[in-house]
């Protein structure tokens, strides 16, 4: 069992990375749409912006990978926490050297893109952090935080932004997003991940399994029926409103 004082930094490094994962977004429902349309993009262009948030809605197909595959020196989590962290604030710094002009849309439409798949893929990380590391009271300690610092990533990234562009410029507001999210990578820099929890089943992860397994969820939201209108309990004799979907 970790120290009192190893669970609270255990925490606050979390809680920087769910703030870390909030700003792509911030910047693609609120400050690209503006600052994109401000320069003379078309609303056809503004209004597809936020489908760079696609890797947030796909991250049950990419969970598996991040998963399976990991750097044994580096750790299980911290393979994949580390790396999306360096290139988050890289890219933000990119972000800062392409002026907000329709002509360069395309461009800083790529990077917000790789900025978003890039969250994603270390929210997938970062909640199998909190779910092998932490139990009990810290759970709910967690859950808090990532809500909480993650709609604060998405004001800085999005009303943030924009005040900044308006206040020093595009580059200082950028680079200044980027130093802060490099920065918060600190106490990730220096966490030293202990081996992963030994598991009965230490098959590799795998979504095929994981439907077969729950049975219920699957016929429930997947079966090729055309009787959609009947309820799940009907579609499925063994399901009940007071089951829960996993076992």
């Amino acid at each position: 069992m970790p120290s009192r004082a190893a669970r609270w930094k255990l925490l606050g490094m979390i809680a920087a990375l769910y703030f870390v994962q909030g700003v792509p977004l911030g910047l693609a429902f609120q400050a690209f749409p503006v600052l994109l349309r401000q320069a003379g993009a078309s609303l056809d262009l503004v209004a597809m912006i936020p489908l760079v948030t696609l890797p947030w809605v796909l991250k049950l197909f990419l969970a598996p990978w991040v998963e399976n595959h990991w750097i044994a020196r580096l750790g299980r989590r911290k393979s994949w926490l580390l790396p999306l962290q360096l290139v988050q604030g890289g890219i933000l710094g990119g972000m800062g050297c392409v002026p907000f002009a329709a002509n360069n849309a395309d461009i800083l439409l790529v990077l917000l893109g790789v900025s978003s798949l890039s969250g994603a893929v270390q929210d997938i990380a970062t909640d199998g952090t909190a779910a092998e590391r932490l139990q009990g009271r810290d759970i709910a300690h967690v859950n808090a935080l990532q809500v909480a610092c993650f709609m604060l990533g998405i004001l800085v990234g999005g009303t943030g932004t924009m005040v900044g562009i308006d206040v020093v410029g595009q580059t200082v507001t950028m680079m200044t997003l980027s130093v802060a999210v490099l920065l918060s990578g600190i106490p990730l820099l220096f966490w030293r991940e202990p081996p992963p929890p030994v598991l009965s089943d230490v098959r590799p992860a795998s979504l095929r399994r994981f439907f077969a397994g729950n049975r219920r969820f699957a016929c429930c939201f997947w079966e090729p029926s055309p009787r959609r209108a009947d309820p799940p309990s009907r579609r499925c004799p063994n399901w009940s409103w007071s089951m829960p979907v996993g076992h």
